[in-house]
C-alpha cells in the first residue's frame, strides 16, 4: 500500500512537472531571464556608468516587479538575431525582448508567441544626398548594408518582387554598419527608422545622407516566448495595456497616488490588481498594476527616458503615440 501511495505521488509530481511553464520557473528561481541585444541606443544599451538601460530592459523589470516583486529580479542574457530564437526555444531565457517584429511566419517557422507591440517602427533607407532613389529598382546602383534579420528578408522579398537583383553586405550591429559605411563598403543601409536616425548621428559627414522612406514594411516589436508560455505573454500584454492606458487617462509617475485616490470608481475598471482570482491564475503579485506605474511611469514616460530630446537616441512619437493623437497605440484594457 504504501508502495502505491508513493507511485502516486510521482505521477502527480510528474504531471504538475511536466505542466509547469516559465511563470511558474521564474517564481520557482526567484528573478526573469529576458534574452536581450546589449547594444541597441534606447532599446538596451550601457550607459555611461556601464548600466544595460532601455525600453526593452524597462519592459524586463517591470514583468519582474509584477510576478517576483522585485524590479532588479532580473537576468540579462545576451543574444542576437541568428541564435535567438534557437536560445528561447532551449529555455536559456524565459522571454525575449530583442526588436523582434512579430510575424505569424515567425510563430510557426520557430514554434514561439509573440505578445502585444512595446515599439512600432517603419524599414527605411539610409542613403547618400547625392544619390537619387524613387523606387526600389534605383537601389541597384547602390552597395547596401543590411542586418541579417527581417530587415534583409523584406529588402530580398521586395527585390525579387520587381526582378532586381541589390548588392547587399551583412552588417551584425550599428557599430559594424557604422564602420562600413565610414570606410565606403556601402552608400546605403536599410533598418528601422529609429536605428537609422541614431547611425546617421555618429557617421562621418553625416551631413551627406538623408534618410528616405521605402514603404518596405512596418515593424511591430514585441515580446516573445516559446510555445507553451503563453500565461506569461498575458502578463507583459497586461502591463502594456497599463502603461497605454495610464498615458490615456493622465496617470503619471508622479501623481498617481492622487490620482488613484480621487478616481477609484472610474480606476477599478481597469486598475485590477486587486483582484485575488486573476493575481492567482497569473502569478501576480498584489497591486502590481500600481507598482509598475509608480517605479516606470506611463507608456509615453517610458518612451521619454529613452527616445525624448534628452535621451541618447532622440526619436519623435509618430507611429508610437496613442490612437487619439494618430498613432497605433491602443490599450486592450
Amino acid at each position: 500500500m504504501p508502495t502505491t501511495k508513493v507511485a502516486y505521488a510521482t505521477i502527480a509530481l510528474i504531471a504538475c512537472l511536466a505542466n509547469a511553464d516559465a511563470i511558474d520557473s521564474i517564481k520557482s528561481r526567484g528573478y526573469v531571464k529576458c534574452g536581450v541585444n546589449i547594444s541597441s541606443p534606447g532599446f538596451s544599451n550601457a550607459d555611461m556608468q556601464r548600466n544595460i538601460v532601455g525600453l526593452e530592459i524597462d519592459h524586463c523589470r517591470e514583468l519582474a516587479l509584477s510576478i517576483v516583486g522585485s524590479p532588479n529580479a532580473i537576468e540579462l542574457i545576451y543574444t542576437n538575431n541568428r541564435e535567438k530564437f534557437e536560445q528561447l526555444n532551449n529555455e536559456e531565457f524565459d522571454v525575449l525582448y530583442h526588436q523582434t517584429s512579430n510575424t505569424t511566419k515567425r510563430e510557426n517557422d520557430h514554434n514561439i508567441k509573440f505578445g502585444s507591440p512595446y515599439y512600432i517602427d517603419q524599414q527605411k533607407v539610409l542613403i547618400e544626398s547625392n544619390q537619387s532613389i524613387d523606387n526600389i529598382t534605383d537601389l541597384q546602383k547602390c552597395s547596401i548594408c543590411v542586418g541579417s534579420g527581417q530587415d534583409n528578408l523584406n529588402l530580398l522579398n521586395e527585390a525579387r518582387k520587381h526582378h532586381v537583383n541589390l548588392q547587399t553586405l551583412q552588417s551584425e550591429s550599428w557599430k559594424d554598419s557604422i564602420r562600413k559605411i565610414n570606410a565606403g563598403y556601402c552608400n546605403a543601409l536599410v533598418a528601422n527608422q529609429t536605428s537609422l536616425n541614431f547611425i546617421q548621428s555618429k557617421i562621418k559627414q553625416a551631413h551627406n545622407y538623408k534618410i528616405i522612406d521605402s514603404n518596405l514594411a512596418i515593424e511591430r516589436f514585441s515580446p516573445a516566448v516559446k510555445t507553451g508560455n503563453e500565461r506569461l505573454i498575458v502578463v507583459s500584454d497586461l502591463i502594456i495595456s497599463t502603461k497605454i492606458k495610464a498615458e490615456e487617462i493622465g496617470m503619471t509617475q508622479s501623481n498617481w497616488q492622487s490620482y488613484r485616490q480621487n478616481n477609484m470608481p472610474f480606476l477599478n475598471k481597469f486598475m485590477f490588481s486587486h483582484n485575488q482570482m486573476l493575481n492567482q491564475k497569473y502569478g501576480l503579485q498584489k497591486n502590481w498594476q500600481q507598482h509598475v506605474i509608480a517605479q516606470f511611469g506611463n507608456y509615453g514616460e517610458s518612451f521619454d527616458r529613452h527616445f525624448g530630446a534628452n535621451s541618447t537616441s532622440p526619436n519623435s512619437r509618430n507611429l508610437n503615440a496613442l490612437y487619439k493623437d494618430g498613432g497605433l497605440m491602443v490599450s486592450e484594457l
